[in-house]
């Protein structure tokens, strides 16, 4: 769901910092999401006269700009219902049907990491550097503006030796700012912007103008399961730019972009099996009901070369920390599976071809046949389809073959 506008509370930045330091604190982390002319925002004509907006909210989002921001130092009724290790979170308080846009949305942002206090009694109390502490603000400003998590370069998170920081510069390079949670050290620590090209390309898909077409082109497809024919939503679908050896850094690293496939189709269905609350008859509103949405996945991304490829969404991004529509995530595929000419369900995972998209073009079909054991039917069911080649069964049993 994309986003208008938030309004901004009153509240301090923790002990340390006065109530009328509130706007400076916020506004360069507001402006973070223009800073580069390519990406300027659509603009809006009216605001609520009820609200000011501050001069840096109006250059980023337009006359209609207003953001609030509640940030709190752990020792109110709410920080302290929240475990120390939250460091923020965004809330939409009213939503409008019929734009599908996020009217009004609440950032509370967790002061104690930056109170330079000690931990008081049981709880904990973390500190995070500066630069850090400031790309958490632009991450959940990130979720107002209608920007869900992503996962790109999951190896940081899977691999002991990355942690604590420093990462790999390349892999943090590529790292969206809308990660589920806070893993390397800060990105403007390596001269890097705060934006990656993940968010960058979002945030002009949600906001396009007239230079959108001419900075970024489009692949599309479909996620199949292994019988070819049953879309898959929940796959975690990630273009990246071929790596250009003549260049120190590793681009295919540092330039992705991904999506969710079936990010469009609702989450929850609903179903008229079962009794009770759980059925759900009339779904989640939060998405298509159309089919033809269940395994879709869009990407915008620079003009480039790029290969395509799917993997499953990490398991512990749930609930306030999850990744696309299905909480908790499905598991789609053991390991990355790489787009090829010749997908089918018994390919190499590993091969790859690579797609070269020029600013303004659109490739659709690049669809992907995930390899067993994720088959969607079992021996006994068919696709539907007229003629479709005979099931061949095992001659042994498979309960005696590993009795």
């Amino acid at each position: 769901m994309s986003s208008r506008r938030a309004f901004l509370a009153s509240a301090a930045l923790s002990t340390m910092t006065a109530a009328p330091s509130k706007i400076r604190i916020i506004d360069p982390h507001v402006h973070v999401w223009k800073r580069d002319p390519k990406y300027p925002f659509a603009k809006e004509t009216t605001r609520p006269p009820e609200f000011d907006a501050t001069p840096e909210m109006l250059q980023t989002f337009g006359a209609a700009a207003n953001v609030r921001l509640k940030v709190t130092d752990m020792t109110d009724a709410m920080g302290r219902r929240l475990p120390a290790e939250v460091i923020g979170f965004n809330s939409g308080c009213a939503f409008d049907a019929s734009s599908g846009m996020i009217v009004t949305s609440a950032i509370t942002i967790n002061g104690q990491f930056q109170d330079k206090a000690q931990a008081s009694g049981t709880r904990a109390n973390f500190e995070l550097p500066q630069n850090s502490f400031d790309e958490a603000i632009t991450h959940e400003i990130g979720h107002f503006l209608g920007l869900d998590h992503s996962q790109i370069n999951l190896n940081l998170l899977l691999n002991p030796s990355n942690l604590p920081s420093p990462c790999d510069v390349d892999d943090l390079a590529g790292l969206p700012l809308m990660f589920p949670v806070l893993l390397c050290q800060a990105r403007k620590d390596e001269g890097l912007p705060v934006l990656s090209h993940d968010e960058l390309a979002w945030i002009s898909s949600f906001y396009p103008n007239a230079s959108t077409v001419q900075n970024f082109g489009t692949i599309t497809g479909t996620i199949f399961f292994a019988d070819g024919v049953s879309a898959a939503q929940g796959a975690n679908v990630i273009a990246r730019l071929v790596d250009d050896p003549s260049t120190p850094e590793d681009e295919s690293r540092r330039v992705a972009v991904s999506a969710v496939s079936g990010y469009l189709f609702t989450g929850n269905p609903g179903q008229s099996v079962t009794t009770g609350a759980s059925q759900n008859t009339n779904g989640n509103a939060n998405g298509s009901r159309n089919p033809a949405f269940i395994g879709f996945y869009e990407i915008k991304l620079p003009p480039g070369t790029y290969t395509v490829e799917i993997e499953s969404i990490y398991p512990g991004f749930a609930g306030g920390s999850s990744v696309g529509p299905i909480d908790p995530p499905a598991q789609t595929v053991t390991s990355p599976e790489f787009w090829n000419t010749d997908e089918s369900s018994f390919d190499f995972p590993l091969q790859r071809d690579f797609i070269t998209v020029h600013a303004g073009e659109q490739i659709d079909g690049v669809d992907i046949i995930m390899n067993p054991p994720f088959t969607r039917f079992d021996q006994n069911e068919d696709s539907g389809r007229l003629l479709d080649t005979p099931v061949v069964l095992p001659l042994t049993p498979a309960e005696d073959a590993f009795a």
